[in-house]
């Protein structure tokens, strides 16, 4: 099996693969874990899983990079259930989840499934980019039934098909971010021109001196009469 030689599958014992047991959680997420390895992704992370019913080391780094990249998330109760079988919806989600991480875009192409509202609402976008992509097809009677559990031979087929698209698909080239121009420059302020010399105020002459009043000569003295003349006493009227 191509598969198992790929790498991305290992059998359940010698020589045999088993094709119609069910697929879990914890195998799938694991084999998403392994392609991506294989094509070059970094698949390193940061932070270990916690889920409390998840503690395996076969998948946990598997499950680690998953969770910290969104691929996969818990239940509400915060537990993962590693042993539960995983359905076809669950398995488009988490392979196109990963197919985003590692960059190709969701298609919005839409489905010919007869039983498509049938599909979860979760769901639905990834199912319809599995689709759009070839990655997944329905069964002859165009259902899709994507709450059945999806068996180990339907996982390897979807897993092959997925690895084929990353080995012939071309990422799609991210645009550079544009350039941001530069500030102009702010232009110098002008210099503000020195205020002009303010000229002195002309010196005020002096007022020119004032002659002095020429001096008042002492009065002349007047030559005595040389008759004088005797005071006349007035007369006496009579009334």
């Amino acid at each position: 099996d191509r598969a198992v030689s790929e790498g991305l599958f290992n059998g359940t014992g010698k020589y045999r693969f088993e094709p119609s047991v069910a697929l879990n959680r914890a195998m799938f997420i694991t084999v998403i874990y392994r392609m991506m390895e294989k094509v070059g992704a970094n698949v390193s992370y940061e932070t270990a899983a916690t889920y409390p019913d998840a503690q395996a080391a076969w998948y946990k780094d598997a499950l680690s990079w998953a969770t910290e990249q969104g691929i996969v998330n818990g239940y509400s109760d915060g537990t993962f259930k590693p042993e539960k079988e995983i359905t076809r919806e669950e398995m488009c989600a988490m392979l196109a989840r990963a197919l985003q991480w590692y960059g190709y875009p969701l298609s919005e192409g839409e489905t010919t499934f007869a039983d498509e509202d049938a599909i979860s609402l979760w769901a639905h976008r990834e199912v319809k980019a599995m689709s759009e992509m070839g990655l997944i097809q329905g069964y002859n009677d165009l259902t899709f039934r994507p709450g059945n559990t999806a068996t180990r031979a339907q996982g390897a087929t979807v897993m092959i098909r997925a690895y084929d698209y990353i080995m012939t698909t071309q990422l799609p080239e991210i645009p550079e971010e544009p350039e941001i121009p530069e500030e102009p420059d702010i232009p110098e302020e002008p210099e503000i021109p020195e205020e002009p010399d303010i000229p002195e105020e002309p010196e005020i002459p002096e007022d020119p001196d004032i002659p002095e009043e020429p001096e008042i000569p002492e009065g002349i003295e007047t030559p005595e009469d040389p008759n004088p003349t005797e005071p006349i006493e007035p007369e006496e009227i009579q009334i």
